[in-house]
Order: C-alpha cells, then structure tokens, then sequence
C-alpha cells in the first residue's frame, strides 16, 4: 500500500518547479505592490507577513530609524517619506533572498 501511495507522488523534479513558479508569482505580487506603495501603514503591513521573530527585528529597526529620520530631517512627515523608501529596499532585497533571487 506504500508503494502504491508513492508512486501517486509526481516527481521531485515537478514538485520543484511548482515550488519555483509560487516564489515566482509570490516575487512578482511583491515587485509590484512595493512598486506602488507609499505610505508607513504599507510597510508595516508587509513586516507583519514577515515570521516572527524577522518581524520584530523589522519593526524595531522601522520605528526606531523613522524616529532619527524625522529628527535629521525636521520634519515628520518627510522623514517618515524617506524610511518608508528605505525599507521598501530592504523588504525587496530580504524578499529576493528568501525567494530565491539573491542581492547581487
């Protein structure tokens, strides 16, 4: 009964590549909402998705250089601006890393 069950299995080798096709199309969706987004509510959304414990060092890491930029640029709103530029290049590099399109 094993052996029967195994053999239903389709093969490592399309069991990679639909695994490869979702990091794609997860990568995709992701280019494209970092592309668009502008505001801290987004990049807060998108480190909550994050696991946990990358999450937390996201957010602190978020909430304390919003902090010092709002007090290099004195102003809240552009140093708010500013951090959420940042970290969209962080999230996009930490995304690639995970799904499979290393920083180069």
């Amino acid at each position: 009964a094993a052996a029967a069950a195994s053999s239903d299995a389709p093969p490592a080798s399309v069991m990679d590549t639909f695994r490869n096709m979702g990091k794609a199309i997860a990568l995709f969706f992701l280019e494209a909402y970092l592309n668009v987004i502008r505001s801290d509510a987004s990049i807060k959304f998108l480190v909550s998705l994050f696991p946990a414990k990358i999450a937390k060092v996201f957010q602190d890491l978020y909430t304390c250089y919003k902090a010092q930029t709002a007090i290099a640029y004195g102003n809240e709103l552009q140093g708010t601006a500013r951090t959420v530029q940042i970290f969209k290049e962080m999230i996009r590099v930490y995304a690639r890393e995970i799904l499979g399109k290393p920083f180069k």
